[in-house]
């Protein structure tokens, strides 16, 4: 039985699909194109899912039908698409042609049946009873309004674009808030101020509405009154229409009042006489003393009305407002026309401009215009048959809805020449002649054309014309679209570009970013140019003026010569490997001691004297950073490398724990084991004698160490090396190092408009989310107790981090905050890791370039690990590993990781007889005390032993800093290079990138140490492959540190 109900039930369907085919399908498919139909859902499944998606397909019919007639199913339900001029002038000249159903039907619960959704003869009645609204006497009421709310538009501009980033700003936002405050007082009499941001019932409640709409119209399931009631939307409606009908209950009676006792009701007095005593008029006034059929009008017609005017009058226009402001921003000749029609105003361009000034704006009605036809606020209008109807040769069936697009009209190329082409002049009289007149509908046509066109065209005409008197109007900075591409449905919009939707009217999903620039007027011009040309006398003065007591405290160290303004900033040098070399010159001149140098007015000294940095590495009080530590501050924040002060001293006395030796041991775990997998990957780069940047390997291995010893986590940077996290690490120490010696750059305010800003915001938030997203996770893991450390030997312990010190730390008798954990962790990982590259990777340097050191080395390495030279040395054996010791030691003499610390004076100082004044940068420069003679004889031969022979003083060596805030790391960077260096040494011979670089008499290739002739002598003679110093935050190669491998058998 079962079987046989479902035969009944396809054969049933079958025989209506019969009748309907019959009826209303071959008239439709017969006549018109269309994509291709599916049983039941017709071409929903084609049209998209999303707003955006709903446009892109409409477009590509437009496209690929060539901008004609075409049809499509909406499930069951035919439409035609109607866009030849001529079908369009059949329909919208109809006087039977006007039944509005499908989809004005989903406004019904908020418009009712009012003038945009009425039909028949509610229609017509509603009609004429409205149309006085728009007399020539109201439209001036109204612009008074315009003209007022429109000044209050361009005071809110002005401060959005003062304080927007880049001056970009939403303009589709913000017009809404105008368009608004312009319909609320014109509709109801009733100022809402949403310019100003206040909120109001009314605006909440009509926004709601107004998303609502959209909502409906492209979702198949809401359309179905049955199905939304199910929604939390249908909730929202319901609430926000109980809402506008109180609040306008309370204004229609606040009205009523007014009209009672106002003498403007009974005035026959002239225009000029009325405009002088009568209030303003609202459309609602208009509704109260008007009659249906000899009855006033009920709360009901009047609240239709009402909220249809508001609808249409908010909503479109702000599009075609927003539209048009694009328009111009894209197209610079057409604003400065526009611009230049406004001489109209001439002195007088801060006014008001009147009804009859309005009316003589022809060229920016020409813009409107073209506007209008490209961006048309109401892209789609339809119309139902009520019964079998012929438009012209077209037969259709009763019930078909016709859809006339707007949007296709205006853009077809058999009505217009380059339709895609912004040009406002196709829109003069003589050159519009012989075009039809339904080829450009913005507003319909007919006995349904839009009745408050008037209205619309006055509102847009003020708040353009008082905007473009105000700004000047550019594109978004990271906008390459052009206006064809807007809506070519195959282009895939970037930053800040627009995506456009349709459900009702046009708008932009990613809204509609411009900038805006106030403009300058002779007299304000005249003032700036006097302003722009006494400001740098008047700087300067004053610069030099404030730098007097310092200059002449300064000027008792040795220093070069300086000019005005720019000091020594302009032999400094340009790069960080000019610089290294300037500062060593001038070592050199003035006898290998400390100097002073300016860079613009900021004064310098670089410090290399031992027994001043003695002093000032060993005080209390001069601790803090000096200014260029302030570009890490984006990442870092204030963690124990940038901050100062208390929370300095609590948070170093929190972290000291940290480097303890039992977690050290845990960190050699993770240390070794990362080193095993780093030998493998060399093994595999310098496969076949390959030549390789050692430098560049070393980076993605303590990348890895410092990501699993901070956090925990294993990011494989060796074996995954284009990951967004492991090239937001090295991109970011780029940026920073390349920061640093640029002097625009290094102002966060300058910065801000360098090309490669936005690149590094990018680079910052990945960082930011990556290491905020491992610190959620953690404290999560704390919480549920997995991440708690059990006492005992390493082997029986879980594995400690450096995040889980901090989060079971306490500052003040509280735990850290989530950012304070965040500053040290990312503190961590980049002091851990930029330095510990910088030694690991120079002392792979030189062990290519040293053999006989090697081979001891080697030796030392056998004698430790006996036969067993491929496994893992313990943390005791690296502890035994005395000549490496003395290797590194050597290493960090000649190639220092930071070769350079800053300190900055906040109070004068007196050290050992030199007054170094308030605000000076102390640059103390510990690179230098490895090539002084008078600490390290014969300083440019590379000898471990002299660490054995002769111990140098405290402040004579100093790779890890001295005093209070001395490297707290120090203990964790000798681990890792000692495990890695150990292991490359038992795992291969390391050879230079050419035999004959080999240094043959013990001496270094790199030259910074001697004097500047011979230094440049020997350069001379220089090899490719020879290291180029690099110093900013910490010391690189800026060539590279290319070597060969040769594994041991």
């Amino acid at each position: 039985m079962f079987l046989i109900g479902i035969v009944v039930i396809v054969l049933i369907c079958c025989l209506l699909y019969g009748l309907r085919y019959e009826r209303v399908l071959r008239h439709i498919d017969g006549q018109f194109p269309g994509p291709r139909t599916w049983p039941i859902v017709g071409n929903l499944l084609q049209l998209g899912f999303t707003p955006d998606a709903y446009l892109r397909n409409i477009l590509k019919w437009f496209d690929q039908y060539e901008y004609k007639n075409f049809r499509l199913w909406a499930g069951p339900l035919p439409y035609v698409v109607l866009i030849e001029a001529q079908y369009v002038e059949h329909v919208l000249s109809s006087t039977t042609l006007t039944y509005k159903y499908e989809p004005y039907n989903l406004m019904y619960p908020w418009l009712g049946r009012g003038l945009l959704t009425a039909n028949g003869h509610q229609w017509m009645v509603r009609r004429k009873l409205i149309t006085p609204s728009f007399h020539f006497r109201i439209l001036k009421d109204f612009l008074h309004v315009m003209n007022e709310t429109s000044g209050r538009f361009m005071t809110l501009l002005e401060q959005e674009s003062s304080s927007a980033q880049s001056q970009v700003l939403d303009i589709q936002r913000l017009v809404m808030r105008n368009t608004i405050d312009v319909i609320c007082e014109t509709a109801m009499g009733s100022r809402v101020n949403s310019i100003e941001g206040q909120t109001s019932p009314i605006v909440e409640a009509m926004e709601t509405l107004c998303n609502l709409i959209p909502e409906r119209v492209i979702s198949v399931l809401k359309r179905i009154d049955v199905f939304f009631k199910m929604t939390s939307y249908y909730k929202q409606q319901q609430m926000a229409l109980s809402t506008l009908r109180v609040e306008l209950e309370q204004i229609i009676e606040q009205r009523r009042r007014l009209i009672k006792t106002s003498s403007y009701q009974a005035s026959q007095v002239d225009d000029k006489v009325m405009d002088a005593m009568r209030p303003k008029m609202a459309f609602l006034d208009n509704l109260l003393t008007a009659e249906v059929e000899g009855q006033p009008m009920t709360f009901e017609e009047i609240f239709e009305e009402v909220s249809t005017f508001m609808f249409e009058g908010h909503d479109t226009t702000a599009s075609a407002i927003t539209f048009a402001i694009y328009c111009m921003a894209s197209m610079p000749e057409v604003q400065q026309r526009a611009y230049e029609e406004l001489e109209i105003y001439g002195d007088e361009i801060t006014r008001h401009p009147t009804y009859q000034e309005l009316q003589e704006m022809k060229y920016l009605d020409l813009v409107i215009k073209e506007t209008l036809r490209l961006f048309p606020s109401v892209p789609f209008i339809f119309r139902t048959t009520r019964e079998d109807t012929f438009i012209l040769d077209k037969f259709l069936p009763k019930g078909t809805t016709i859809a006339l697009p707007i949007l296709a009209i205006g853009h077809s190329p058999h009505s217009f020449e380059a339709p895609f082409e912004f040009r406002p002049e196709r829109f003069e009289a003589d050159k519009r002649v012989e075009a039809n007149a339904f080829d450009f509908v913005p507003f319909s046509a007919g006995p349904r054309n839009c009745i408050g066109q008037k209205f619309a065209m006055l509102e847009l005409k003020v708040t353009l014309s008082k905007l473009l008197r105000k700004f000047q109007i550019y594109p978004a900075p990271l906008a390459k679209q052009t206006i064809a591409q807007v809506f070519q449905h195959h282009y895939r919009p970037g930053p800040q570009e627009l995506k456009l939707h349709m459900p009702i009217t046009l708008k932009s999903m990613s809204g509609v970013p411009v900038r805006l620039q106030t403009r300058l007027f002779v007299p304000e011009m005249w003032f700036i140019l006097y302003v722009i040309l006494a400001f740098p006398v008047l700087l300067f003065a004053y610069f030099e003026l404030s730098i007097v007591r310092k200059k002449s405290l300064l000027n008792k160290v040795n220093g070069p010569p300086t000019v005005a303004i720019l000091g020594n900033a302009h032999q400094v040098g340009k790069n960080p490997t000019e610089i290294i070399n300037t500062f060593f010159d001038w070592w050199h001149t003035y006898d290998k001691d400390n100097f002073r140098f300016w860079v613009g007015y900021y004064s310098n000294i670089l410090i290399c004297n031992p027994k001043h940095l003695e002093y000032i590495l060993s005080s209390n009080t001069l601790i803090k950073k000096s200014d260029i530590y302030d570009m890490l501050h984006p990442w870092l924040g204030l963690g124990l490398l940038t901050s100062w002060g208390s929370k300095w001293h609590k948070h170093r006395k929190m972290i000291t724990p940290s480097f303890h030796f039992n977690i050290l041991q845990d960190f050699h775990q993770v240390m070794n084991e990362n080193s095993t997998k780093f030998i493998n990957q060399l093994s595999k780069v310098s496969a076949g004698d390959n030549i390789f940047d050692f430098q560049n390997e070393t980076h993605y291995l303590t990348l890895d160490v410092i990501c699993e010893t901070a956090m925990g986590v294993a990011i494989n940077a060796m074996g995954q090396r284009d990951s967004s996290i492991v090239k937001a690490f090295k991109d970011m120490c780029y940026s920073i190092n390349m920061r640093a010696f640029n002097p625009l750059k290094r102002s966060d305010f300058l910065y801000r408009f360098a090309s490669d800003y936005s690149e590094n915001a990018k680079t910052l938030k990945i960082l930011q989310d990556f290491t905020n997203e491992i610190i959620e996770k953690r404290i999560e893991a704390h919480r549920a107790g997995t991440a708690k450390t059990i006492e005992g030997n390493e082997f029986s312990r879980k594995k400690m981090v450096f995040m889980d010190t901090l989060l079971s730390s306490n500052i003040d008798g509280r735990p850290l905050n989530k950012q304070e954990i965040y500053e040290e962790v990312s503190t961590f990982m980049f002091e851990g890791h930029d330095t510990t590259t910088s030694g690991v990777a120079f002392a792979g340097y030189l062990l290519s370039r040293f053999p006989e050191q090697q081979q001891k080395l080697y030796e030392e390495q056998c004698e430790i690990m006996g036969n067993e030279l491929k496994r893992d040395a313990t943390f005791q054996e690296i502890s035994e590993m005395k000549y490496l010791d003395l290797f590194i030691k050597e290493t960090q003499r000649v190639y220092p990781s930071v070769p350079f610390i800053g300190r900055y004076t906040e109070k004068d100082y007196d050290i050992h007889g030199t007054i170094i004044p308030k605000g000076t940068t102390l640059n103390l420069g510990l690179i230098m005390l490895g090539y002084d003679e008078r600490n390290f004889k014969d300083p440019l031969r590379f000898d471990p032993e002299r660490f054995e022979h002769s111990k140098p003083g405290p402040f004579e060596y100093l790779p890890f800093s001295a005093g209070p805030r001395n490297c707290i790391g120090q203990k964790f960077a000798l681990l890792e290079i000692k495990t890695v260096i150990s292991k490359i040494v038992r795992c291969f011979e390391v050879l230079p990138a050419m035999d004959e670089l080999v240094s043959k008499d013990g001496y270094l290739n790199t030259y910074i140490g001697l004097p500047t002739a011979e230094k440049k002598e020997k350069e001379k003679k220089g090899h490719k492959y020879d290291p180029i110093l690099s110093a900013v935050l910490t010391l690189k190669s800026e060539n590279g540190l290319y070597l060969r491998l040769r594994e041991r058998k």
